[in-house]
């Protein structure tokens, strides 16, 4: 810390005497005008240049006066040198346009995708840190669905869908709650109600300007990245007027409807003399995101002696045909003001995520002989709002002070999920019924008896989480020029995130198979008077029965949604018994409050030695207090569904206060024009999940279980090494090797205690409930290992002859390796005593090795385009290797998501100037989803949503 700040103070003389001319302007492409982001500018032989930013601006200060050689450089761009004097002081502008590299004298014309891939390569190669970017000309040209399938087309990168659509990025094997999400680097608040994950589907590709995923992060960014960090940045306005317009139509192919749609315009553009500059843009969509799935869980039959036998009985079956659309609603809106001395920019948007959808649900459960058929109403809304002022302020030519003030809040709000339930008990011949064969021969051994099938229940529940970041931020960045063989800068800069968490959850039920004081029975008969009663008295499903949707064929019609109820009906019921209907207090048990508050500071330097060399080094600290308020409760062994009112619930309070420094050097080595060098040394965190560390307990004297939350539990701390060699060129573009190695300390795992005896008990903190189970979150005490190698190819192969000139080509692949441990529970039986052998087991807790959740070995992807004249298409596949879900007690209980092949394509054709025509294929061969149990490879889920299609308009001048 004292040698930096001798250096900040070495680098203030320095600069006091330097000259004080600054050399600037734009660097675009000559045929279009674009501008070219990432092109360098560097005088010759010197540390000292600058990359040109998202507008196409570079700006270098104190440029040594006299006769200078500027190179101005850009992969897939002829080189340009030129002379110029530079004088003693002032400003001197200079504008540069490049023209794409010529190939053995041929003149050529850049392609629509290989612009945008060509940007890529560039911000990559110009970035300190190792990053992985999607650049604006690729998000506009062919866009993805979302945000997340964008991110996902990255190297090391695998995404998390549901109902086949890109929700959550899991970024070198590490899932969600170890990863970063920024827009325009200020952090985006959760979007779920447990975790600090954000749903990256909720976010527009049409109102984005680029994403860059940070792999290795330097200190003047949040700690919060062993995974890495995902920085969405928005468009701003250029010069002059710029709209765009949007309009698309899609087919969903599983539900055969045409419903789909998207809009989407914006409008930008610079007044006061291009002082003032002003973007707007909005947009809507409607997807189609109906699924049809069958789940199966297992009854695992195999004694504790007898590891390798894979045995295991069906123990449920569950069939649901879902109809579901999302809709999609954002506005952004991005002002900025020149100044004399800086600039200052307000940044806002808000998106909104509404799912409304029917579920129809056949269960079928062959060991308590029932069967169930429920109809099922729900809907969710998600909202997200970021308000950022920002300021960037130049002292002179001393130093450059940026500010930035921010608010962001999220809401996501279930208003209603209701369900209506109806039962046949007695529904299997449990003599003949063979458990053995799979889940798909279950339904065919169902009695299915209609009139023994009577309306069981009524299910009403609401549940809100809300968050609130308040951020502030300060950065001063100090440049100086030691000689001209070692420039940079120094950096320094303090941070504050105030953040409120809160979750509030509403459960109501009511029970209509009998009458009296607490059964609906009697009120049932009254709303409907004229139904038909089941055998066993209650009202029946037959007068319920959705003749129109009940026998409905899912899966390619390997299953089929035998019964249905009225879903007229069932929301009739809903609403006459609202009123009426019981809390259930155990919905209380997740309710929380939380208020974190995070102080940080950092300081860092680059040195630049000689135009080959970059050193970066520099340290962080974070310092973090957190309150909690939840609930403690115990419910009693006498209680029953109707007698909810004899739990009592009541406050529990905790506090945490911890901080942690994180040093950090990154190394850039050039030692050609083609081939780069990047080492890395970070240190990062993961702080837990809201209700990991949330005070809440809940005690089930009638199941013997305790549900609890940690408080005190750590972050996981992290210490990351990367190491990058890159070759490149106009001809063979962006070929990358990377290796990563991470050992992380205090792995977060959920902990399955067995209180056996009185001393485990007490360790545990409930000395009176012997014999019960705990579950609670825990850090572990050995570390996890990530480890993987990503390999990385970006070419257009404008070299090919002829029409083969318009290919481009962008192929990844990551192999990634984990190591982590989990407790187990493992029983042991033995034969008791004489006279009756009774058998007598104790229970172990074991650890064993295995990987991380989430991780796949393998992730691939590959993507082909072609441009020629006014057409632009692209085919692409990924492949996605299978992942663990979960551990299970053992073997024969580990869950995880098969192996995943997708393939998607895009095209377009301009038939104006101005307007062109597209399609997005997505989901050609229709791949499920599928997940498996144990090593006996036993289907747990399958979910199919089909092939989708979108076909539009974008109107572009």
């Amino acid at each position: 810390m004292t040698r930096l700040l001798l250096l900040l103070l070495l680098a203030l003389a320095t600069a006091a005497s330097a000259s004080a001319t600054t050399l600037t302007g734009t660097i675009t492409d000559a045929a279009t005008g674009d501008p070219l982001i990432g092109a360098t500018v560097r005088i010759a032989g010197t540390s000292i240049g600058d990359a040109a930013d998202i507008d196409g601006v570079y700006s270098i200060p104190r440029v040594p006066e006299g006769a200078q050689t500027i190179i101005v450089s850009y992969i897939g761009y002829r080189t340009q040198e030129i002379e110029r004097v530079i004088p003693a002081d002032g400003t001197l502008r200079l504008d540069i346009a490049l023209e794409v590299d010529s190939i053995e004298g041929e003149e050529v014309v850049i392609t629509a995708q290989a612009e945008g891939q060509v940007a890529a390569i560039n911000q990559q190669l110009n970035s300190n840190q190792i990053v992985s970017v999607v650049s604006a000309a690729r998000l506009q040209e062919l866009p993805d669905a979302n945000a997340a399938e964008s991110v996902g087309r990255l190297p090391g990168i695998s995404i998390q869908r549901d109902a086949g659509e890109g929700e959550n990025v899991v970024i070198r094997g590490l899932s969600p709650r170890y990863n970063n999400v920024t827009v325009n680097g200020v952090k985006l608040p959760s979007t779920d109600f447990d975790t600090r994950a954000t749903d990256l589907s909720i976010i527009s590709s049409e109102m984005l300007a680029g994403v860059e995923v940070y792999k290795s992060i330097t200190p003047d960014q949040d700690a919060d990245a062993i995974g890495g960090s995902v920085n969405f940045t928005l468009r701003g306005a250029p010069e002059g007027l710029q709209t765009q317009a949007l309009v698309q139509n899609g087919y969903n192919g599983l539900s055969g409807s045409f419903g789909q749609y998207k809009g989407n315009a914006s409008v930008s553009n610079r007044f006061l003399g291009g002082r003032l500059g002003a973007f707007l843009q909005g947009n809507v969509e409607r997807v189609d995101r109906s699924s049809e799935r069958i789940t199966a869980d297992y009854l695992n039959q195999a004694t504790s002696d007898d590891e390798t036998d894979p045995t295991l009985l069906v123990d449920e079956v569950a069939l649901r045909d879902r109809a579901e659309d999302r809709d999609r609603y954002g506005l952004s809106l991005m002002l900025d003001y020149k100044l004399p001395f800086g600039t200052v920019q307000l940044t806002n948007f808000v998106n909104r995520l509404d799912r409304a959808y029917v579920s129809r649900d056949n269960t079928y459960n062959p060991t308590e002989s029932g069967v169930t058929y429920d109809i099922r109403e729900a809907r969710l809304q998600t909202d997200v709002l970021s308000s950022a002022l920002a300021g960037e302020f130049n002292l002179g030519t001393l130093a450059t002070l940026d500010l930035t003030a921010n608010w962001a809040s999220s809401e996501i709000d279930t208003p209603y999920d209701s369900r209506a339930r109806f039962r046949e008990n007695s529904a299997f011949d449990s003599e003949n019924i063979v458990r053995t064969q799979g889940p798909q021969v279950i339904p065919s051994y169902a009695i299915a008896d209609i009139d023994n099938t009577f309306f069981e229940r009524l299910d009403f529940s609401q549940q809100v989480g809300r968050e609130r970041d308040l951020g502030l931020q300060g950065n001063l960045r100090v440049p100086f020029h030691l000689g001209s063989w070692l420039t940079g800068y120094v950096k320094s800069g303090a941070k504050y995130r105030s953040k409120a968490r809160e979750n509030d959850n509403t459960q109501r039920y009511t029970f209509l198979f009998f009458g009296g004081e607490n059964g609906g029975l009697d009120e049932l008969r009254e709303l409907f008077p004229d139904a038909v009663s089941s055998t066993g008295g209650q009202v029946g499903l037959r007068s319920f029965l959705d003749d129109e949707n009940s026998g409905s064929e899912i899966l390619g019609g390997d299953f089929v949604v035998s019964r249905t109820p009225i879903l007229g009906l069932a929301r009739q019921t809903q609403e006459a018994f609202r009123d009426s209907m019981r809390q259930a207090v155990w919905g209380d048990f997740r309710d929380f409050t939380a208020d974190e508050a995070v102080t940080a500071g950092y300081v860092m330097t680059e040195l630049n030695l000689g135009p080959r060399v970059m050193l970066l080094p520099g340290v962080r600290y974070e310092h973090t207090n957190t309150y909690y308020n939840a609930f403690f409760g115990r419910v009693p062994n006498t209680l029953t569904d109707r007698e909810d009112d004899q739990v009592v619930l009541r406050d529990t309070t905790s506090e945490q206060s911890y901080g942690n420094w994180f040093p950090m050097v990154q190394l850039r080595v050039r030692p050609t024009d083609w081939f780069d060098v990047r080492l890395a040394y970070t240190e990062t965190q993961a702080r837990p999940d809201f209700q990991d560390t949330s005070p809440q307990v809940r005690i089930s004297d009638t199941s013997q279980l305790i549900t609890k939350g940690t408080p005190g539990l750590r972050p996981s701390q992290s210490q990351n090494l990367d190491a990058y060699v890159s070759f490149y060129s106009s001809r063979i573009g962006l070929f990358s090797v990377g290796g990563f190695y991470k050992r992380i300390e205090g792995v977060i795992y959920d902990a399955d205690v067995r209180l056996q005896d009185e001393e485990t008990a007490a360790a545990n903190g409930f000395p009176n409930l012997v014999g019960y189970r705990v579950l609670e979150p825990r850090n572990l005490d050995t570390p996890t290992t990530v480890r993987g190698i990503e390999v990385d190819w970006q070419a257009n192969l404008l070299w090919l002859p002829g029409p083969l000139s318009g290919a481009t080509l962008n192929a990844n692949v990551s192999r990634i390796f984990s190591s982590t441990e989990v407790e187990r529970i493992q029983a042991t039986t033995e034969v008791g005593p004489p006279p009756f052998y009774l058998p007598i087991v104790t229970f172990s807790t074991v650890r064993q090795q295995v990987r991380l959740l989430d991780q796949p070995d393998w992730v691939a992807n590959v993507a082909l385009g072609y441009d020629r004249g006014p057409f632009s298409g692209r085919v692409s596949v990924l492949y996605q290797e299978g992942n663990l879900t979960g551990y299970g007690s053992n073997d024969r209980t580990l869950s995880f998501f098969d192996t995943y092949v997708r393939w998607d394509a895009q095209a377009s054709l301009r038939v104006l100037p101005s307007l062109r025509l597209y399609a997005q294929f997505n989901n050609l061969t229709d791949r499920p989803d599928r997940a498996l149990q144990s090593t006996g490879l036993f289907l747990s889920e399958k979910e199919a949503y089909g092939r989708s299609v979108n076909v539009g308009l974008r109107f572009r001048p």
